[in-house]
């Protein structure tokens, strides 16, 4: 069932352990540059990170408590029940927009 009219999860029913470990994957990659998400949702992100073993300063660099142009985890409005993820562009790419 979901918590809204477009199948979006409500915040309670969030599963941090699982969105840490797809950001963790896609950082993995190489390919990203940023993934945005809500200020007022770093905290359960940072903790979740932490559970899964990053070191605190790695947590702390990678999703900081003030937003840097350096940190993997960036600050978007309205960001509660999904994620935006940019990706790098390909070194082939001339006409890339990023």
């Amino acid at each position: 069932q979901c918590a809204t009219r477009w199948c979006r999860p409500g915040l309670a029913e969030i599963d941090w352990h699982a969105t840490w470990l797809l950001v963790s994957a896609l950082r993995s990659t190489g390919a990203i540059r940023q993934i945005f998400l809500d200020r007022r949702l770093h905290d359960e992100l940072r903790e979740a990170a932490r559970a899964a073993g990053v070191p605190a300063d790695e947590v702390q660099r990678l999703i900081p408590p003030v937003g840097t142009s350096a940190a993997l985890v960036l600050h978007a409005d309205r960001h509660t029940r999904h994620i935006h993820v940019r990706f790098a562009c390909d070194p082939g790419v001339t006409d890339c927009g990023g």
